[in-house]
């Protein structure tokens, strides 16, 4: 069965069974729609989180009963996506602080061109500001360094009673 589904939809780009590069895309710009243009329709939110999760879910199915792949396991190489949504996150900061002075009807209306772009940078800086705080307050260890520090924590522990001996052994 599984020989029949790779041949008949394999996992390649431009073919019925998708890739993970067509994959990937279709979630990220999913993602940067949503973020971008929901200020205008907040609505949106809560339509595109649906139906995103439905898509996901769908590329799941195919993964897994049509391309017959394995379950999907988290990538160490998606370093470069995780940089991407990054990006996607500061555009989104930037296109919704211009729709909030340029388009939604608020007290800023009566500013001039000049003092509505003041207002956006200034939104903007503070939006960014604040994102960055949150990343470096939130930052997690690379999970590497977290291995090593637990294999370096088992091996002290294991060190521990040679040392004692040792110790022991020179009191005496």
């Amino acid at each position: 069965y599984q020989e029949k589904c790779h041949i008949i939809a394999p996992y390649a780009y431009q073919s019925p069974g998708g890739s993970a590069i067509e994959d990937v895309l279709e979630v990220i710009l999913g993602f940067a729609v949503l973020i971008c243009f929901s200020a205008v329709c907040p609505l949106m939110a809560i339509t595109g989180f649906v139906v995103l999760t439905f898509e996901y879910r769908c590329l799941v199915y195919r993964m897994t009963w049509i391309t017959c792949r394995p379950f999907p396991h988290v990538s160490h190489g998606l370093h470069e996506v995780v940089i991407i949504l990054e990006v996607i996150v500061f555009v989104a900061i930037a296109v919704n602080a211009m729709l909030v002075i340029c388009v939604v009807r608020t007290a800023l209306d009566n500013l001039s061109p000049w003092n509505e772009l003041a207002v956006i940078s200034a939104s903007g800086a503070c939006l960014v500001f604040a994102k960055v705080i949150l990343k470096v307050a939130l930052q997690e260890k690379p999970q590497d360094l977290v291995d090593a520090a637990d294999q370096n924590d088992d091996f002290q522990e294991k060190l521990q009673p040679l040392r004692k001996s040792k110790l022991m052994a020179t009191e005496a």
